[in-house]
């Protein structure tokens, strides 16, 4: 038996290793072992990866005649590395993060980035192309070619276009969403299925926005457009640019608000003020809450706190017979008579109390301070801070003309009705009743309905 019989090598299927064995035989004289070994492997065709320390191992075996060796690796090939698809590398990350960085360097767990809102014409990523791989070789010393990479398909919506480099780009305002398939698309209307707190973080969108469940104390969210929230808003900031239909009630709590650019609709409202640019309507009753708005209507009884409409306020029942504070003004445009208009579309009025001011025009403390100094705005002269108020003036005598408070129901003892002159106090019950201007006499004139 030639001792170089007594070497067995097998290779893997894949070609990336050789493994080796000795089995009992003649021995081979051991200057010439390690060339016997040699013949052996360049007849199998191992040339490539070879392990040094293993080859010596075999030639030991082979120089000794009872000796054998159970299998080991003599040689690796390597694998070759395959190219990565193409895919969208985006400008902002996917999903619920944790937080968001603060400027203080603190983690806001509120801001958990759901919904990410975008304007029309803004990037949304980059394709990011195919690579190539990189080869690999066998135990047999020739090369393995890596799988070509796959041009994945970009799956985009109709708020998404690609352009020839590669860049996505959002075709309309509205929030990007990712489905379950991969499609990338921007939205120009959101639903949110579960309740606004700790778990989905603050909403924000460029779009309108549907939330089926409650916003949670504390939590916010804002809509590019219109907005509709079918459970309850309880101490939670809401702002939209559009309108806002709030299905349940609205509770203030501790910093509670809602701001719309448009109508806004609330069931009931406790203790927090509501801001609109067009129609409040109130479905029933308000307690201890603020309401702005060109036209105001409530369903139920306003008791204490103050309302403020440009045109038309239409309630039920007004103040208490206890007497409660409870002030009703209109004919008083939204934008202040302060130096500078307010900035967001939204009234500069920002106090919860407002206070007398001469002429039966009201300011607050906080509004005056406003009016002297804007951070954010240029500061006028003299000269334009007086047309402003002229012009104020103008638009207020313009809104006296049609200006209206109704009451369908009963207005208690010491309510307040302010239509831009001298107030009225109400030094009784009065039941059906229509408030208008006077002007040529300068008082609140009092009809029947």
């Amino acid at each position: 038996m030639d001792p170089i019989e007594r070497i067995q090598i097998r290779v893997s299927d894949d070609g990336l290793e050789a493994w080796a064995g000795i089995t009992e035989g003649p021995s081979a004289p051991d200057e010439a072992s390690n060339g016997i070994l040699a013949r052996r492997l360049d007849q199998a065709s191992v040339r490539a990866g070879l392990d040094s320390e293993a080859i010596e191992g075999l030639a030991r075996a082979l120089a000794q005649p009872t000796k054998t060796l159970q299998d080991r690796c003599i040689a690796r090939g390597r694998a070759p590395q395959p190219g990565a698809p193409s895919f969208v590398e985006l400008r902002d990350p996917a999903g619920l993060q944790p937080g968001s960085i603060r400027p203080d360097g603190s983690l806001d767990f509120k801001e958990r980035r759901l919904l990410l809102p975008l304007e029309r014409g803004e990037q949304i990523g980059q394709v990011v192309p195919a690579s190539s791989g990189k080869p690999g070789w066998d135990v047999h010393g020739d090369a393995i070619e890596p799988e070509p990479a796959t041009d994945e398909a970009i799956r985009t919506g109709e708020g998404v276009e690609v352009d020839d480099s590669g860049r996505l780009w959002a075709t309309r305002s509205g929030t990007r969403t990712i489905s379950a398939d991969g499609t990338i698309d921007v939205v120009d209307h959101h639903v949110h299925t579960a309740p606004v707190d700790l778990r989905s973080g603050n909403l924000a969108t460029s779009g309108s926005l549907e939330v089926k469940r409650d916003v949670m104390p504390g939590m916010s969210v804002q809509s590019g457009f219109d907005l509709r929230i079918a459970g309850l808003v309880d101490g939670a900031r809401i702002r939209a640019g559009g309108s806002i239909e709030i299905a349940g009630g609205a509770i203030g709590r501790e910093g509670g608000s809602v701001v719309a650019g448009g109508d806004l609709q609330v069931r009931h409202a406790l203790g927090i003020r509501l801001e609109a640019r067009g129609r409040l309507r109130i479905v029933r009753s308000v307690s201890t809450s603020q309401l702005v708005a060109r036209e105001i209507e409530v369903g139920g009884r306003m008791l204490s706190d103050w309302l403020q409409a440009e045109s038309r306020v239409v309630l039920k029942d007004a103040g208490s017979p206890a007497g409660g504070p409870c002030l009703l003004r209109a004919a008083h445009p939204l934008e202040p008579p302060g130096p500078c208009p307010p900035s967001g579309g939204a009234t500069a009025l920002r106090s919860t109390r407002p206070e007398a001011h001469r002429n039966g025009t009201l300011r607050t403390r906080k509004g005056r301070r406003a009016a002297r100094a804007r951070p954010d705005a240029e500061p006028r002269t003299a000269a334009e801070e007086l047309e402003a108020r002229r012009a104020w003036r103008r638009r207020q005598r313009e809104l006296q003309r049609i200006a209206t408070i109704e009451i369908h129901g009963t207005a208690h003892a010491g309510c307040r009705i302010d239509l831009g002159v001298t107030p009225l106090v109400l030094e009784s019950d009065v039941s059906k009743r229509r408030f208008r201007v006077d002007l040529d006499a300068g008082r609140v004139l009092e009809e029947e309905l």
